[in-house]
């Protein structure tokens, strides 16, 4: 779902996708002969984000920024600086027949950056159109918040 919030404070629009954290399981016998279940999470990726990222090799950036109260940004760029992120592979679900539509996508939420995400339902893309993303050195900064 796609919503465009109005901050009066500031009189700016931000644009939100609100997206299904969907869960993934799957069965594993180890070394001691017992079976273990390891679950993923996963969710869309937004299509109209392929426009405005430069995505290249089907990969995006996912940076826990302790410096800013933006949780986690995705960005297009690996960042050069000795901080937390995770380069994660966008999977394409389907493909779409029209060659100059773009694929629908996913990607997985990295349990390293999402803390306790078993607890949560939802994922919550803003973009911050006055913001600018360090790692892209340009003007429009994405957030990733979990929702329950």
């Amino acid at each position: 779902m796609i919503q465009l919030v109005i901050n009066d404070k500031n009189n700016t629009v931000y644009t939100t996708w609100i997206l299904k954290i969907n869960k993934d399981s799957r069965k594993i016998i180890n070394k001691k002969g017992t079976e273990v279940t390891y679950y993923s999470y996963f969710s869309s990726f937004p299509q109209e984000l392929y426009d405005f990222l430069d995505i290249k090799e089907d990969s995006i950036y996912l940076v826990k920024d302790y410096s800013e109260d933006y949780g986690i940004v995705l960005t297009d760029t690996e960042p050069t600086l000795p901080i937390n992120s995770v380069k994660t592979k966008l999977i394409t679900r389907r493909k779409n027949q029209s060659s100059n539509r773009i694929p629908t996508t996913s990607f997985t939420l990295n349990k390293k950056l999402f803390n306790d995400i078993e607890e949560y339902n939802q994922i919550k893309f803003i973009l911050h159109p006055r913001l600018k993303d360090k790692y892209r050195n340009k003007l429009g900064l994405i957030s990733i918040k979990l929702i329950k």
